[in-house]
């Protein structure tokens, strides 16, 4: 559906750099990175608003680097939506199918099927600046798809709006992309929206990929430290193999049993939700460790507990399991080898 081969855009102080991306049709995919690594760039070359430097951008079997935005069969959603404040709702949503002069009677039916589909048939002829940030969002969308893109892009969608609105948008963006079958590339800096949207994942930083797969792959095995950083896995620490063993030595002498050998291996990785915490030491188990509690931090429905036990751990307590933790109290922790991951940073000798 959507190649892009050694992808490069030069700019003032930036650039993307050899981008490989193949996102198939039907495709969720998400872009994922820090602000400044290049991510809408990215979303604007594939868009046709910026012309690449070098490389191709293929869509549907066809280069399009020559091709005009309006030609490609894409719709763009931004993040504060840029919505014509003069227009009422039912104007922003056919203005794009009127610049394309589609008859007046099929703009009506999408029209009604638009408004249908995001349920803001109450307020077509109101204002959009007197509409809630979800509403706006909404109504950004119907815009979007008013013209039957091919391809939807979403510039960090829902960054700009509040907990309850951002949970209605992604169940929208589900819906929406499991009823029309459309392919959406969609950019993010929130990990945790592109776990619950994406079905794969491109890590994005200084304008190069560092990182492809599906969310899984992402999040439980990082290939980098800026990946396992970013990722907010938590534990990592660097070290090395004992030879010819399955055991991982960390740089202040602990050793962790890991579920696989990685000879080249200079960093583990553990997510903190998978580390498992009690008050007596449990048998049959392997990687458990005795420590001090150092800090509890309470997130509402689970707790951050920081415990000291040859690293300093960091540790996800569900309320549901019910432990009463306090500072200084002694604790026994466990990290299985199948939740320790490994990796080989290049730029570290």
């Amino acid at each position: 559906m959507i190649e892009l081969n050694n992808l490069c855009l030069q700019l003032r102080g930036f650039a993307l750099d050899n981008i490989n991306l193949n996102i198939e049709q039907g495709d969720y995919y998400i872009i994922l990175g820090p602000t400044g690594s290049g991510k809408t760039l990215l979303l604007e070359t594939i868009a046709g608003i910026r012309t690449p430097t070098e490389g191709e951008l293929v869509i549907e079997g066809r280069s399009v680097v020559d091709v005009p935005v309006e030609q490609r069969g894409i719709g763009i959603v931004y993040q504060h939506q840029a919505l014509f404040p003069h227009l009422t709702v039912r104007e922003n949503i056919t203005f794009g199918m009127k610049v394309r002069k589609i008859d007046r009677a099929l703009q009506e039916q999408k029209l009604k099927w638009l408004s249908g589909l995001f349920g803001i048939e109450g307020f077509l002829d109101r204002n959009p600046v007197t509409l809630s940030g979800g509403e706006r969002q909404k109504v950004a969308l119907a815009r979007a798809l008013a013209v039957c893109p091919k391809i939807l892009l979403l510039d960090e969608p829902l960054s700009s709006l509040d907990p309850e609105n951002r949970e209605m948008i992604q169940q929208e963006l589900r819906r929406l992309h499991r009823e029309l079958d459309i392919t959406v590339v969609h950019v993010t800096h929130d990990f945790q929206e592109a776990i619950s949207l994406g079905r794969k994942i491109a890590m994005l930083n200084k304008g190069r990929i560092c990182q492809m797969g599906t969310p899984d792959e992402v999040f439980l095995r990082p290939s980098s430290l800026f990946s396992a950083r970013y990722t907010m896995c938590r534990n990592i620490t660097a070290g090395k193999m004992r030879p010819g063993t399955n055991i991982f030595i960390t740089g202040s002498g602990l050793e962790l049993e890991v579920a696989y050998k990685q000879d080249k291996a200079n960093y583990a990785c553990i997510r903190p939700e998978l580390i498992r915490l009690s008050m007596s030491k449990q048998l049959g188990t392997s990687n458990q460790f005795q420590g001090t509690v150092i800090d509890v931090e309470n997130k509402g429905i689970y707790h951050v507990v920081k415990v000291s036990a040859g690293l300093e751990w960091v540790c996800y307590l569900q309320r549901a399991e019910g432990l009463n933790i306090q500072r200084g109290q002694k604790i026994w922790l466990t990290s299985p080898p199948e939740s320790i991951h490994l990796f080989c940073e290049p730029d570290v000798d």
